[in-house]
């Protein structure tokens, strides 16, 4: 997660670290999660880093390759998992690479000789299990109305997050009250835009959890 050297109390870390890797003959990859502050830190003018990268955003898995890879995985681990089996896995984990493999697993451990579904339903248990205290620490850094309109994503993602009918259907307050909200939430990368111009969660379990709230 390279944007966490902005976190360090070392101002300067971002310069220091341009002045050596400027003058080796390598190539470097800076990957992160945290979008905004990845395009801030090369993006903008006044920052050491600014234009030192070219910018590549890392898609989701293809799904029916993921779901290909899935199969013969179970396959080759002894445990036979049917395409449709596989395809719930996929688009539970909605393709992010993190979660498939984690949920995969999981699915491993406890099923039988062979994948049936009720496997994924335990898995999918453990894991949301697992990330709750993370969540739940996460929900501790915002506000009330930041809360309330993440909570509605996870329900219903929608492009018109400011219409009347949505903010009185999830009682999200005033349409200012919603645009400082969404703010909030894209700058700390728990909400997105996805290709049907919709706004949504960004976690696929994270969703989950909070539609259980």
């Amino acid at each position: 997660e390279f944007q966490e050297i902005t976190e360090l109390k070392e101002k300067r870390i971002e310069s220091t670290l341009r002045s050596h890797i400027q003058f080796q003959q390598s190539s470097y990859f800076f990957v992160g999660s945290r979008r905004r502050i990845l395009l801030e830190m090369f993006n903008e003018k006044n920052r050491p880093l600014f234009q030192s990268a070219q910018l590549y955003e890392l898609k989701r898995l293809p799904h029916d390759d993921l779901v290909g890879y899935l199969v013969a995985q179970f396959k080759k681990g002894g445990k036979p998992c049917s395409e449709k089996n596989a395809q719930n896995i996929s688009s539970i984990s909605r393709q992010y690479p993190y979660y498939a493999q984690k949920l995969a697993l999981n699915v491993y451990a406890v099923s039988g000789k062979v994948v049936q579904a009720k496997d994924i339903t335990k898995a999918l248990e453990i894991m949301i299990d697992n990330e709750t205290y993370f969540y739940q620490a996460t929900l501790q850094s915002l506000a009330p109305r930041q809360i309330a309109l993440l909570r509605a994503l996870a329900v219903e993602p929608s492009k018109t997050i400011l219409s009347n009918n949505y903010i009185r259907k999830h009682d999200l307050g005033s349409i200012g009250g919603v645009q400082s909200a969404i703010k909030k939430l894209r700058q700390m990368d728990l909400v997105e835009v996805d290709t049907d111009s919709r706004y949504r969660t960004v976690d696929p379990i994270f969703s989950i959890w909070l539609q259980r709230l």
